[in-house]
């Protein structure tokens, strides 16, 4: 089978958002790969694979916390793609416990998101960018919590380690910007998300993905660097 051109590739691609985020790419015509910690057993990826869009569907495994996982990601993505049009971090975590604040935080919460959600994002990109073609899109999915303008009007005591986390992501999205000059990097908030790890909220994945969907292709380089929200405005760091 040729290597296919112009992928786009999502990680934590086995439920929630990432799920969503291939379902909808392959329905847009978009060869697709998917990556999990367990994404080859995954019943819901396996499922997209048995479709008629399944033919554009690549499954590889990828633990974004192990730098070993990774290596071996980047090798085995070779063998199926030619060229990256479009990466999603996708992959993250939010282990935050009900009553946890900045006065009972354990650091190992901390380093735990630090490790997943920025160290991960940024052992990704390092695998993937030099797939990318000029013109390329890296999509750190980030979180208003990262906002440090908003925050104090926004104040939300507890989700310590996550929204630190995810504070540094967009901080390394500058960085990426800055260095991947042929591509356009962008951190996205997608807002009060229905997902696994966020089942109380308001909107649902079909309409977040749906939505960002169309932010990601309308991106230009001159949005390279910026905080954008899953409608499509810029959002203050």
């Amino acid at each position: 089978m040729p290597l296919a051109a112009g992928a786009y590739v999502v990680t934590g691609s086995a439920r929630g958002m990432g799920l969503e985020l291939v379902t909808q790419f392959l329905s847009a015509g978009h060869t697709v790969v998917a990556a999990s910690r367990n994404a080859i057993s995954s019943i819901n990826l396996n499922t997209l694979a048995a479709s008629p869009a399944g033919e554009r569907l690549v499954i590889l495994d990828c633990d974004v916390g192990s730098p070993q996982s990774v290596e071996h990601f980047g090798a085995e993505i070779r063998k199926y793609v030619s060229s990256v049009d479009v990466l999603v971090n996708n992959a993250g975590i939010s282990h935050e416990l009900p009553n946890e604040d900045v006065s009972n935080v354990q650091p190992s919460s901390i380093l735990d998101h630090i490790n997943i959600n920025v160290v991960g994002t940024l052992l990704i990109a390092q695998a993937i960018a030099p797939l990318c073609l000029p013109g390329s899109k890296m999509i750190n999915i980030s979180s208003m919590c990262a906002s440090l303008d908003l925050a104090p009007r926004r104040p939300i005591p507890n989700v310590v380690g996550y929204s630190i986390s995810k504070a540094a992501l967009n901080m390394l999205t500058v960085k990426q910007a800055m260095f991947y000059k042929k591509c356009v990097v962008v951190a996205v908030d997608p807002g009060n998300v229905k997902t696994d790890m966020n089942p109380d909220a308001t909107n649902s994945v079909e309409t977040v993905v749906g939505s960002l969907q169309k932010v990601v292709e309308g991106l230009r380089k001159e949005d390279s660097g910026s905080f954008v929200s899953w409608e499509g405005g810029k959002l203050s760091w």
